[in-house]
Protein backbone atom coordinates (compact mmCIF):
# COMPACT_ATOMS: atom_id res chain seq x y z
CA UNK A 1 0.00 0.00 0.00
CA UNK A 2 1.14 3.53 -0.78
CA UNK A 3 1.94 5.97 2.02
CA UNK A 4 -0.47 8.51 0.53
CA UNK A 5 -3.39 6.09 0.87
CA UNK A 6 -3.45 6.76 4.62
CA UNK A 7 -3.53 10.59 4.58
CA UNK A 8 -7.34 10.78 4.57
CA UNK A 9 -7.49 8.50 7.60
CA UNK A 10 -4.90 10.64 9.41
CA UNK A 11 -7.01 13.77 8.84
CA UNK A 12 -10.15 12.11 10.18
CA UNK A 13 -8.18 10.87 13.18
CA UNK A 14 -6.93 14.37 13.90
CA UNK A 15 -10.46 15.76 13.72
CA UNK A 16 -11.61 13.10 16.19
CA UNK A 17 -8.81 14.16 18.55
CA UNK A 18 -10.17 17.72 18.52
CA UNK A 19 -7.38 19.31 16.48
CA UNK A 20 -8.48 22.81 15.39
CA UNK A 21 -9.58 23.47 11.82
CA UNK A 22 -6.65 25.82 11.21
CA UNK A 23 -4.19 22.97 11.85
CA UNK A 24 -6.19 20.60 9.62
CA UNK A 25 -6.08 23.18 6.83
CA UNK A 26 -2.32 23.56 7.26
CA UNK A 27 -1.87 19.77 7.08
CA UNK A 28 -3.75 19.70 3.78
CA UNK A 29 -1.83 22.66 2.39
CA UNK A 30 1.57 21.13 3.20
CA UNK A 31 0.43 17.78 1.82
CA UNK A 32 -0.40 19.38 -1.54
CA UNK A 33 2.54 21.81 -1.67
CA UNK A 34 5.37 19.84 -0.05
CA UNK A 35 4.75 16.10 0.36
CA UNK A 36 3.11 15.32 -2.98
CA UNK A 37 5.83 17.14 -5.00
CA UNK A 38 8.46 15.18 -3.03
CA UNK A 39 7.11 11.89 -4.41
CA UNK A 40 7.10 10.24 -0.97
CA UNK A 41 3.30 9.65 -0.86
CA UNK A 42 3.61 7.44 -3.97
CA UNK A 43 6.05 5.09 -2.25
CA UNK A 44 4.97 1.74 -0.86
CA UNK A 45 5.11 1.58 2.93
CA UNK A 46 7.46 -1.40 2.62
CA UNK A 47 9.96 0.51 0.47
CA UNK A 48 10.34 3.75 2.41
CA UNK A 49 13.90 4.55 3.59
CA UNK A 50 15.08 7.05 6.18
CA UNK A 51 16.95 9.01 3.50
CA UNK A 52 13.68 9.63 1.65
CA UNK A 53 12.93 12.32 4.25
CA UNK A 54 15.51 14.51 2.47
CA UNK A 55 13.15 14.66 -0.54
CA UNK A 56 10.56 16.36 1.67
CA UNK A 57 13.13 18.82 2.98
CA UNK A 58 14.12 19.67 -0.58
CA UNK A 59 10.51 20.15 -1.72
CA UNK A 60 9.82 22.29 1.35
CA UNK A 61 12.52 24.84 0.53
CA UNK A 62 10.11 26.59 -1.83
CA UNK A 63 7.69 27.19 1.05
CA UNK A 64 9.68 29.14 3.59
CA UNK A 65 12.23 28.33 6.26
CA UNK A 66 9.89 25.92 8.03
CA UNK A 67 8.28 24.29 4.97
CA UNK A 68 10.50 21.21 4.97
CA UNK A 69 10.46 20.82 8.75
CA UNK A 70 6.66 20.87 8.88
CA UNK A 71 6.53 18.39 6.01
CA UNK A 72 8.69 16.02 8.07
CA UNK A 73 6.34 16.44 11.04
CA UNK A 74 3.40 15.36 8.87
CA UNK A 75 5.35 12.34 7.59
CA UNK A 76 6.09 11.29 11.18
CA UNK A 77 2.42 11.69 12.11
CA UNK A 78 1.43 9.63 9.10
CA UNK A 79 3.87 6.81 9.87
CA UNK A 80 2.65 6.76 13.46
CA UNK A 81 -0.95 6.52 12.25
CA UNK A 82 -0.04 3.66 9.89
CA UNK A 83 1.61 1.79 12.77
CA UNK A 84 -1.45 2.37 14.98
CA UNK A 85 -3.53 0.82 12.21
CA UNK A 86 -1.62 -2.43 12.75
CA UNK A 87 0.75 -2.17 9.79
CA UNK A 88 4.55 -2.12 9.91
CA UNK A 89 6.14 0.40 7.56
CA UNK A 90 9.77 -0.14 6.62
CA UNK A 91 10.71 2.94 8.67
CA UNK A 92 9.27 3.71 12.11
CA UNK A 93 8.10 7.26 12.78
CA UNK A 94 10.64 7.83 15.54
CA UNK A 95 13.48 7.04 13.12
CA UNK A 96 12.65 10.14 11.07
CA UNK A 97 14.43 13.07 12.72
CA UNK A 98 12.81 16.50 12.76
CA UNK A 99 15.51 18.96 11.62
CA UNK A 100 16.51 21.74 13.98
CA UNK A 101 15.51 25.11 12.59
CA UNK A 102 16.28 28.69 13.64
CA UNK A 103 14.04 29.90 16.43
CA UNK A 104 11.35 32.35 15.50
CA UNK A 105 12.16 35.87 16.60
CA UNK A 106 9.61 37.14 19.11
CA UNK A 107 8.46 40.59 17.99
CA UNK A 108 6.44 43.13 19.90
CA UNK A 109 5.75 46.86 20.13
CA UNK A 110 7.73 48.81 22.70
CA UNK A 111 5.85 51.64 24.51
CA UNK A 112 6.94 54.28 21.99
CA UNK A 113 5.95 52.13 19.01
CA UNK A 114 2.61 51.29 20.63
CA UNK A 115 1.78 54.97 21.05
CA UNK A 116 2.57 55.65 17.39
CA UNK A 117 0.44 52.73 16.21
CA UNK A 118 -2.59 53.41 18.40
CA UNK A 119 -2.61 57.05 17.29
CA UNK A 120 -2.41 56.13 13.62
CA UNK A 121 -6.17 55.59 13.32
CA UNK A 122 -8.56 58.31 12.19
CA UNK A 123 -11.17 58.42 14.95
CA UNK A 124 -13.47 60.61 12.85
CA UNK A 125 -14.16 57.64 10.55
CA UNK A 126 -16.09 54.45 11.32
CA UNK A 127 -13.25 52.16 10.19
CA UNK A 128 -10.64 54.14 12.11
CA UNK A 129 -12.65 54.02 15.34
CA UNK A 130 -13.43 50.31 14.85
CA UNK A 131 -9.80 49.42 14.17
CA UNK A 132 -8.59 51.48 17.14
CA UNK A 133 -11.05 49.64 19.41
CA UNK A 134 -9.86 46.31 17.99
CA UNK A 135 -6.13 46.91 18.57
CA UNK A 136 -6.82 48.36 22.04
CA UNK A 137 -8.75 45.17 22.84
CA UNK A 138 -5.98 42.86 21.59
CA UNK A 139 -3.25 44.69 23.46
CA UNK A 140 -5.28 44.90 26.70
CA UNK A 141 -6.56 41.32 26.79
CA UNK A 142 -4.15 39.11 24.86
CA UNK A 143 -7.02 37.94 22.65
CA UNK A 144 -6.06 35.77 19.70
CA UNK A 145 -7.09 37.83 16.62
CA UNK A 146 -9.83 35.40 15.58
CA UNK A 147 -11.20 35.18 19.15
CA UNK A 148 -11.66 38.94 19.23
CA UNK A 149 -13.98 38.65 16.23
CA UNK A 150 -16.04 35.79 17.63
CA UNK A 151 -17.67 37.30 20.72
CA UNK A 152 -20.87 39.36 20.82
CA UNK A 153 -22.02 42.48 22.64
CA UNK A 154 -23.90 40.60 25.35
CA UNK A 155 -20.73 38.75 26.36
CA UNK A 156 -19.14 42.00 27.60
CA UNK A 157 -19.57 42.50 31.34
CA UNK A 158 -18.95 46.24 31.64
CA UNK A 159 -19.33 46.23 35.40
CA UNK A 160 -16.83 43.44 36.07
CA UNK A 161 -14.57 44.60 33.21
CA UNK A 162 -14.37 41.19 31.60
CA UNK A 163 -15.55 39.09 28.65
CA UNK A 164 -16.58 35.45 28.84
CA UNK A 165 -15.35 33.67 25.73
CA UNK A 166 -14.82 30.27 24.19
CA UNK A 167 -11.09 29.50 24.06
CA UNK A 168 -9.83 29.50 20.47
CA UNK A 169 -7.62 26.44 21.02
CA UNK A 170 -8.62 22.85 21.91
CA UNK A 171 -10.37 21.80 24.10
CA UNK A 172 -12.29 25.06 23.44
CA UNK A 173 -13.23 25.60 27.08
CA UNK A 174 -15.04 28.65 28.42
CA UNK A 175 -12.64 31.30 29.63
CA UNK A 176 -12.52 34.89 30.84
CA UNK A 177 -10.40 37.81 29.65
CA UNK A 178 -10.04 41.06 31.55
CA UNK A 179 -10.54 44.56 30.16
CA UNK A 180 -8.74 47.79 30.96
CA UNK A 181 -10.39 51.19 31.35
CA UNK A 182 -8.70 52.47 28.18
CA UNK A 183 -9.84 49.46 26.20
CA UNK A 184 -13.44 49.84 27.42
CA UNK A 185 -13.36 53.53 26.53
CA UNK A 186 -12.72 52.84 22.84
CA UNK A 187 -15.09 49.88 22.74
CA UNK A 188 -17.88 52.15 24.02
CA UNK A 189 -17.00 54.94 21.57
CA UNK A 190 -17.08 52.48 18.68
CA UNK A 191 -20.31 50.74 19.73
CA UNK A 192 -22.02 54.11 20.32
CA UNK A 193 -21.61 55.07 16.65
CA UNK A 194 -23.12 51.77 15.50
CA UNK A 195 -26.73 52.18 14.36
CA UNK A 196 -27.54 48.49 14.14
CA UNK A 197 -28.42 45.69 16.54
CA UNK A 198 -26.18 43.09 14.95
CA UNK A 199 -24.69 40.96 17.80
CA UNK A 200 -21.00 40.69 16.64
CA UNK A 201 -18.85 43.46 18.09
CA UNK A 202 -16.69 44.05 15.03
CA UNK A 203 -18.49 44.54 11.74
CA UNK A 204 -17.77 45.84 8.24
CA UNK A 205 -19.22 48.99 6.69
CA UNK A 206 -22.24 47.04 5.49
CA UNK A 207 -23.05 45.90 9.03
CA UNK A 208 -21.91 42.31 8.60
CA UNK A 209 -19.35 40.46 10.70
CA UNK A 210 -15.93 41.45 9.38
CA UNK A 211 -13.37 38.83 8.38
CA UNK A 212 -9.93 38.74 9.94
CA UNK A 213 -8.38 39.12 6.48
CA UNK A 214 -10.26 42.37 5.78
CA UNK A 215 -9.56 43.76 9.24
CA UNK A 216 -5.87 42.91 8.90
CA UNK A 217 -5.73 44.74 5.57
CA UNK A 218 -7.53 47.77 7.01
CA UNK A 219 -5.11 48.05 9.95
CA UNK A 220 -2.11 47.61 7.65
CA UNK A 221 -3.28 50.41 5.34
CA UNK A 222 -3.98 52.86 8.18
CA UNK A 223 -0.65 52.21 9.87
CA UNK A 224 1.21 52.60 6.59
CA UNK A 225 -0.51 55.92 5.85
CA UNK A 226 0.75 57.14 9.23
CA UNK A 227 4.33 56.53 8.05
CA UNK A 228 5.01 53.50 10.27
CA UNK A 229 7.35 51.11 8.48
CA UNK A 230 7.31 48.26 11.00
CA UNK A 231 5.20 45.27 9.94
CA UNK A 232 2.06 45.58 12.06
CA UNK A 233 -0.47 42.73 12.11
CA UNK A 234 -3.17 41.66 14.60
CA UNK A 235 -1.13 38.92 16.28
CA UNK A 236 1.59 41.46 17.09
CA UNK A 237 -0.71 43.02 19.70
CA UNK A 238 -1.14 39.69 21.51
CA UNK A 239 2.65 39.36 21.64
CA UNK A 240 2.86 42.93 22.93
CA UNK A 241 0.37 42.07 25.68
CA UNK A 242 2.59 39.19 26.81
CA UNK A 243 5.89 41.09 26.74
CA UNK A 244 4.28 44.07 28.52
CA UNK A 245 3.28 41.74 31.37
CA UNK A 246 6.77 40.27 31.61
CA UNK A 247 8.55 43.62 31.41
CA UNK A 248 6.21 44.79 34.16
CA UNK A 249 7.35 41.98 36.45
CA UNK A 250 4.50 39.47 36.07
CA UNK A 251 5.52 35.90 36.96
CA UNK A 252 5.50 33.09 34.42
CA UNK A 253 2.43 31.31 35.80
CA UNK A 254 0.29 34.45 35.85
CA UNK A 255 1.40 35.35 32.34
CA UNK A 256 0.67 31.82 31.12
CA UNK A 257 -2.83 32.02 32.60
CA UNK A 258 -3.58 35.45 31.13
CA UNK A 259 -2.23 34.40 27.72
CA UNK A 260 -4.17 31.12 28.03
CA UNK A 261 -1.13 29.13 26.92
CA UNK A 262 -1.61 25.39 27.30
CA UNK A 263 2.11 24.86 27.82
CA UNK A 264 4.42 26.87 30.03
CA UNK A 265 7.12 26.37 27.41
CA UNK A 266 5.26 28.70 25.04
CA UNK A 267 5.26 31.45 27.66
CA UNK A 268 8.95 30.86 28.37
CA UNK A 269 9.75 31.74 24.73
CA UNK A 270 8.48 35.25 25.43
CA UNK A 271 10.30 35.35 28.77
CA UNK A 272 13.57 34.44 27.05
CA UNK A 273 13.04 37.22 24.49
CA UNK A 274 12.30 39.79 27.22
CA UNK A 275 15.34 38.67 29.24
CA UNK A 276 17.53 39.07 26.17
CA UNK A 277 16.13 42.55 25.52
CA UNK A 278 16.92 43.54 29.11
CA UNK A 279 20.55 42.52 28.62
CA UNK A 280 21.19 45.59 26.49
CA UNK A 281 19.74 47.88 29.16
CA UNK A 282 21.98 46.30 31.81
CA UNK A 283 25.02 46.51 29.53
CA UNK A 284 24.42 50.17 28.66
CA UNK A 285 23.65 51.15 32.25
CA UNK A 286 26.75 49.57 33.75
CA UNK A 287 29.26 50.19 30.97
CA UNK A 288 28.00 53.40 29.37
CA UNK A 289 27.07 55.39 32.46
CA UNK A 290 30.14 56.36 34.55
CA UNK A 291 27.92 56.99 37.57
CA UNK A 292 26.61 53.42 37.50
CA UNK A 293 29.72 51.58 36.36
CA UNK A 294 31.94 49.84 38.97
CA UNK A 295 35.05 51.87 39.83
CA UNK A 296 38.36 49.99 39.94
CA UNK A 297 41.61 51.09 41.54
CA UNK A 298 44.78 49.53 42.92
CA UNK A 299 45.94 50.28 46.48
CA UNK A 300 48.92 49.05 48.44
CA UNK A 301 48.03 47.51 51.79
CA UNK A 302 50.02 48.07 55.02
CA UNK A 303 51.62 44.64 54.61
CA UNK A 304 52.93 45.63 51.18
CA UNK A 305 50.49 43.60 49.09
CA UNK A 306 48.68 45.25 46.18
CA UNK A 307 44.90 44.99 46.27
CA UNK A 308 42.40 45.62 43.46
CA UNK A 309 39.41 47.47 44.92
CA UNK A 310 36.05 47.51 43.11
CA UNK A 311 33.14 49.76 44.10
CA UNK A 312 29.72 49.08 42.59
CA UNK A 313 26.23 50.43 43.25
CA UNK A 314 23.70 47.83 44.29
CA UNK A 315 19.96 48.62 44.67
CA UNK A 316 19.18 49.27 48.32
CA UNK A 317 22.86 49.48 49.34
CA UNK A 318 24.79 52.80 49.31
CA UNK A 319 28.01 51.21 48.05
CA UNK A 320 29.44 47.72 47.73
CA UNK A 321 33.21 47.38 48.06
CA UNK A 322 35.05 44.23 47.07
CA UNK A 323 38.77 43.48 47.34
CA UNK A 324 40.98 41.14 45.35
CA UNK A 325 44.67 40.64 46.02
CA UNK A 326 46.82 41.01 42.91
CA UNK A 327 48.86 37.88 42.31
CA UNK A 328 52.60 38.15 41.90
CA UNK A 329 54.26 36.87 38.74
CA UNK A 330 54.29 33.08 38.74
CA UNK A 331 51.92 32.84 41.71
CA UNK A 332 48.85 30.59 41.38
CA UNK A 333 45.49 30.54 43.12
CA UNK A 334 45.12 27.90 45.84
CA UNK A 335 42.27 25.57 45.07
Amino acid sequence: MKIGDFFGGLIENKKAEGVCEKTITEYKRLWEKVLIPSGVPEMDISQLKRNDASKILLAGQAHGVFGGQRGIVILRQLLRYIRDEGLNPAVNWWEITVPTMPRKVVEWLDPEEWEKVRNAFDLSSFTGLRDRAYVELLRATGFRPSEALSFTRDQIDWKKKQIKIKNGKPPYEDDIVYLTDECMKYLRLYLDVRNDNFPPVFVSLNGRKISLQNLRRSIKDEVRRAGITKRVHPYLFRKTFCTTLLFGGADIKSTQSLMRHKSERTTLRYYAAVSKARCKDVHQKLLNDPAEAPQLKVERMPNGEKMLISTAKVPGVPMTITHARILQKGETVDK
